[in-house]
């Protein structure tokens, strides 16, 4: 089968034009999910606010816990229902991005309930994004 050189020419500017639409949208999906996880962690951060009013402290426990181990998912608990309805975890967490919730180990500080961090790891720009709390 012979083809012509103008056809083999559009199939190539065919092809580029696919592929960098491809790699354009994989760097766009990257920024969606790093969006996500901002927004995602604002909206907890929002969350233990409510709570630290309601309650004087914030949920703690020691250490420091990846999502879907420890006190991560036992935000669950003291935030939902009543402030939101299930604490997100990250888009990529199968890939290992997680969001984590740091308090203060109550062994070894007086500010046990008074403090946290909130950090997610970004798949673009600065490669961790951190909150932590306004009451300190």
């Amino acid at each position: 089968m012979a083809f012509n050189k103008k056809f083999l020419i559009f199939l190539f500017f065919c092809l580029l034009i696919l592929i960098n639409f491809l790699f354009l949208k994989s760097g766009q999906n990257e920024n969606k999910r790093d969006k996500l996880r901002i927004s995602d962690l604002n909206s907890i951060k929002f969350f233990l606010e409510l709570y630290y009013i309601d309650h004087g402290f914030y949920p703690s426990e020691s250490g420091n816990s990846r999502e879907g181990t420890g006190i991560w998912k036992q935000l669950n608990s003291p935030l939902a229902p009543k402030y939101i309805g299930w604490v997100p975890g990250d888009p990529l967490a199968h890939k290992g991005f997680t969001y984590t919730y740091t308090t203060p180990d109550p062994n070894k500080s007086d500010k046990k309930g008074k403090s946290w961090q909130l950090k997610a790891r970004l798949e673009t720009g600065d490669k961790n994004y951190i909150l932590t709390s306004s009451n300190k």
